[in-house]
């Protein structure tokens, strides 16, 4: 594994270099000249790793600051001393669980505090916090479930009947069920999960299945309680590369997977962000509106928030259309968004008043898709016109990469299109995968990334990670992203499109295909199906699925099409579903007997 440390003397040379205080050749090869070190102060980049976990550099960091607020949750304010206390009880009801060294612990909630004392317990204890998403769907949940087998499950009780048989299917040991009538009453309408019956209902049938389950089923309060009586060694040591969390995406394949990270990989992003211009300044408040199950939302959102002594207010629900309201009334410093928020923040009626105040944002940040010009735009004279000093700070990211490559972090790397310059330690390379070479600047290939906070692997797939992760002739491991861009003299990325058919929405979600495809191949009157995306009529950004679908041949097409839109919408997760279905007597092939999605798509744009 490389060591980046030893980069340090090369990279302050070369900063040097760029400035033209010293002169000498460069070669017109952005991952060689490295043009992006020009805008790193000298001490920016002698930065050196922490080696640390995450729970220690997180303690370490704030333990002159005990009584600063560390996280903001339904106007309830933690200070880091009730954070460390916190996280020292979960740890001990963990190891009082039986939960050891290494063993994977997952986790199903929302934002809320006792999802982040959670993961830091698990760095603590020397465990692996796997988040997974509680919107999911029950078939989604168990793919989840297949790749991490975990012994141990917290869930909120509002997915009880979703786990209910995945958990006797898995011979999942410890299930903690942290309950609506205890330690989460205000978000019982937080996430769009349906039920018919009352919370009460919900909550007396829940303990009659414990009951009788041979799964050690326990509340979240009890949990706790048990580990009040724990005694024994509580805080594993460091160990270089020790996995700490799985977060689960499609990754650059569109194959469902779990990112593998280590304490390490959390730890390097945090200390090069914080070695750098982006304002993650102690004090300054953050809106967290990403989810903790998605890699930015661990990562930036929780973990280098409270590292660099920011207030954090956590957002249960994910909802785009209030973030204006949340804006105007919390004057957030910070705010690392979707395409979807700043979208919605540009048409606000709230924010587009005359006289609004926006001079309180330093790093209004946007990452997930790109962001459309109209709105980059417009955003951009409300930010102006409000007091802001910054324009919106592009990003650019990947699970794989602990989901941040690139920032826009000021006005003179912030240009119309590119998503910035990377991180201190993060080289870019544009290369060309048919000659297996670096491209020069400007030049169109595939964006590679070499950097200390790749991911160790994906979980149990060790051949879906050789395809992501490869030897270059440099001797090397680079992250293949599967996009492509170009990189100008000046260290800006620009991200032209993506090598794969990824669909994503408005909002920033991820839709592959492939998934979907494969639920409604489930469906009986199904014979072959095609799921490709159009541009969202609705939003500036974004495309959504549409479903070219060949059927039985006793249906017609009106009595196929009610059939597979009541089968997606049972048994797909909402956002998922397409908005269109084609009913087609059979799909285009190409010469080897794929279905021609190109042809499907031609066929949309004629209509």
């Amino acid at each position: 594994m490389k060591n980046y440390n030893e980069d340090i003397e090369r990279n302050l040379y070369l900063r040097d270099l760029l400035l033209g205080n010293i002169q000498g050749p460069l070669t017109g090869i952005p991952n060689i000249d490295k043009p992006w070190l020009k805008y790193y102060t000298k001490e920016q980049l002698m930065a050196t790793s922490v080696n640390k976990t995450v729970y220690r550099y997180l303690y370490d960091e704030n333990k002159k600051y005990l009584n600063d607020i560390a996280i903001i949750f339904a106007n309830r304010k933690i200070k880091y001393f009730e954070l460390f206390m916190q996280i020292e009880k979960v740890a001990k009801s963990l190891k009082a669980m039986g939960v050891k060294k290494g063993e994977i612990v997952t986790i199903c909630l929302p934002n809320t505090p006792e999802s982040a004392y959670l993961f830091y317990a698990c760095s603590k204890i020397g465990a692996i916090a796997d988040y997974i998403d509680p919107t999911e769907s029950e078939e989604g949940l168990e793919k989840y479930l297949n790749i991490s087998n975990p012994k141990h499950l917290i869930m909120l009780d509002m997915c009880f009947d979703k786990f209910t048989n995945l958990i006797k299917k898995k011979n999942i040991e410890n299930v903690v069920v942290t309950s609506p009538v205890e330690s989460l009453p205000l978000i019982m309408n937080g996430l769009k999960i349906k039920t018919k019956i009352s919370d009460r209902e919900l909550y007396n049938r829940h303990k009659k299945v414990m009951r009788e389950s041979s799964t050690n089923y326990i509340l979240y309060k009890e949990f706790i309680r048990n580990g009040n009586e724990y005694v024994g060694v509580l805080e594993e040591e460091y160990e270089k590369d020790r996995p700490v969390a799985i977060v689960h995406t499609g990754g650059t394949t569109g194959v469902p997977k779990g990112v593998l990270l280590s304490n390490d990989n959390l730890n390097e992003l945090t200390n090069q962000i914080k070695n750098s211009p982006v304002q993650f300044i102690r004090h300054y408040l953050l809106v967290g509106v990403m989810p903790e199950f998605v890699g930015y939302g661990l990562s930036v959102g929780l973990h280098t928030s409270l590292v660099c002594g920011m207030k954090t207010m956590m957002i249960a629900k994910y909802e785009p259309e209030k973030i204006p309201e949340v804006i105007l009334k919390y004057k957030p410093n910070c705010m690392a968004g979707s395409p979807a928020h700043w979208e919605i923040f540009s048409k606000s009626p709230l924010i587009n008043k005359p006289n609004v105040d926006l001079s309180f944002f330093k790093a209004p940040i946007e990452g997930g898709d790109t962001l459309n010009a109209k709105v980059e735009s417009k955003v951009n004279k409300i930010l102006d016109k409000g007091g802001c000093k910054y324009k919106i700070q592009k990003g650019y990211g990947l699970t794989e990469k602990c989901s941040a490559v690139t920032v826009c972090f000021n006005n003179e790397v912030n240009k119309p299109g590119s998503v910035g310059v990377p991180f201190s330690k993060t080289v870019i390379s544009i290369y060309d995968n048919d000659k297996k070479e670096d491209l020069h600047y400007n030049e169109l290939g595939e964006i590679c990334v070499s950097a200390p906070d790749i991911m160790l692997g994906y979980y149990g797939n060790e051949e879906e990670t050789k395809k992501v992760i490869k030897k270059h002739s440099d001797g090397n491991m680079w992250l293949h992203t599967g996009d492509v861009g170009y990189v100008t003299e000046d260290g800006l990325l620009y991200v032209v499109s993506r090598i794969k058919d990824i669909i994503i929405r408005y909002d920033g979600k991820k839709i592959y295909p492939y998934n979907v495809e494969n639920i409604l191949l489930k469906c009986p009157i199904v014979k072959s199906v095609a799921v490709v995306g159009i541009p969202d009529p609705n939003h500036y950004n974004g495309e959504v699925p549409v479903a070219f679908v060949s059927v039985d041949d006793s249906y017609s097409k009106e009595e196929a099409m009610r059939i597979v839109s009541d089968y997606a919408n049972s048994t797909i997760t909402d956002y998922l579903i397409p908005t269109s279905y084609y009913i087609k007597d059979e799909l285009p092939k190409t010469v080897v007997g794929k279905v021609d999605k190109k042809v499907l798509k031609r066929s949309l744009v004629r209509k």
